[in-house]
């Protein structure tokens, strides 16, 4: 625990929260290909036009790849679309712009763009976790809740979304649906751990409490149980905690 004056905040259980909620990693882009086009008159307009445009794109779609590893949501969005003005199908743009727009705040366009790669991929278990996640952030729980059953769906063992509906369902005060559904992950030490985070978010401080004190029972080398009580025993108000994974690193 950091000192008195620090603000402190509280992981959950094992930093499972913060490893496995939120987005799914992206697989690169796909460079466009840069053949040589067919002989004859076509071949001779070429040399001048489509070579240059396909560098332009890889180029384009190589450097956006790289700012938004390093954080630039809005660079790397500007990059993209960019991209794909000059070649629509060079990758799959809706999925790389629906978080990037995530991460500047522009719902509306972040939305457009989850829905245009789901008409792409709708049985793809990441993609519906990354728009379940965005739609849990938005208070829209009853469907976030229904895209994480369709990603688990999809991919029985996808932890992320596991934990993810976890949340959901803390988020809609089904306390014990989101115990069971973190145990089934994590185990029942943990799960009361990442409950007890739940509560604490909700400000509900006695519950918070009893649900860390149950994972500690369970098993005293819990270091993030251990310290939410020491928190929420002390002075510090509660809406200072934060449970990891609920907002995007993203």
């Amino acid at each position: 625990m950091t000192g008195p004056h620090n603000r402190i905040r509280v992981v959950a259980a094992a930093t499972l929260l913060a490893c496995w909620s939120g987005c799914a990693a992206l697989p690169p882009p796909k460079a466009p290909a840069t053949d040589s086009p067919p002989h004859g008159k076509r071949a001779q307009n070429s040399t001048s036009d489509e070579l240059p445009q396909a560098q332009t794109v890889h180029a384009c779609l190589t450097a956006a790849e790289q700012l938004a590893a390093e954080g630039h949501a809005r660079e790397a969005a500007l990059l993209y679309e960019k991209a794909r003005g000059l070649d629509p199908q060079a990758t799959d743009y809706s999925r790389r712009l629906a978080g990037l727009y995530d991460l500047q705040g522009d719902l509306a366009r972040a939305g457009t763009e989850f829905h245009a790669a789901l008409a792409a991929a709708p049985h793809d278990p990441d993609l519906l976790n990354d728009y379940a996640c965005f739609l849990d952030r938005q208070g829209s729980y009853a469907e976030a809740e229904r895209l994480f059953h369709q990603a688990l769906a999809a991919n029985p063992q996808h932890e992320r979304a596991q934990v993810n509906l976890g949340i959901t369902l803390g988020h809609q005060g089904r306390f014990q649906e989101a115990f069971d559904t973190f145990s089934a992950v994590v185990g029942p030490a943990a799960a009361h751990s990442n409950v007890g985070m739940l509560f604490a978010k909700q400000g509900r401080r006695d519950e918070a409490l009893r649900a860390f004190q149950q994972a500690l029972a369970m098993n005293p080398d819990l270091p993030q149980a251990r310290a939410a009580v020491e928190y929420l025993t002390s002075n510090f108000p509660a809406p200072q905690l934060e449970i990891a994974g609920t907002t995007r690193e993203r």
